[in-house]
């Protein structure tokens, strides 16, 4: 069983919270094919995770900084992430689509440990002044 998504995650915004939803099942996808040794499906699966958390992190900036959220120390936490996937994806190239089985655990825990851990705890910080604007609160990106 992978992660799954609960109202305990939700941080009162319907554009992050729906971005989290989508990252948990991206992040479930490269653990199922971690654990099938599937490496053309876990390269998609990695590479879709990378796109989608680029994406999400750029969306979750764009709300801290309309809503006055300090984010420095947080965009440090995608840094690290986006760095950590990219060297998932070079590992598993150099190695023509193979990981050591314990290279492949621990990239296993490592997500479920992060995905978790950062939208509970890191995110979810924002939660009280979101809670100060309408569910659906999207900020300008102009």
């Amino acid at each position: 069983m992978g992660l799954a998504w609960t109202e305990e995650l939700s941080v009162g915004n319907a554009m992050l919270d729906s971005d989290h939803k989508h990252l948990i099942c991206m992040v479930n996808s490269v653990q199922n094919e971690l654990k099938a040794k599937d490496s053309a499906g876990l390269s998609r699966s990695l590479q879709l995770l990378f796109d989608g958390m680029r994406i999400h992190f750029e969306n979750e900036k764009n709300v801290a900084r309309v809503i006055g959220f300090p984010f420095a120390e947080h965009e440090l936490s995608h840094q690290y992430m986006l760095k950590k996937l990219q060297y998932m994806k070079d590992v598993l190239e150099g190695g023509n689509g193979t990981l050591p089985d314990g290279l492949a655990e621990y990239f296993h825990n490592f997500l479920n440990d992060w995905a978790a851990g950062h939208i509970a705890n890191e995110d979810g910080l924002m939660k009280t002044t979101l809670k100060t604007y309408p569910c659906d609160f999207k900020p300008d990106n102009h």
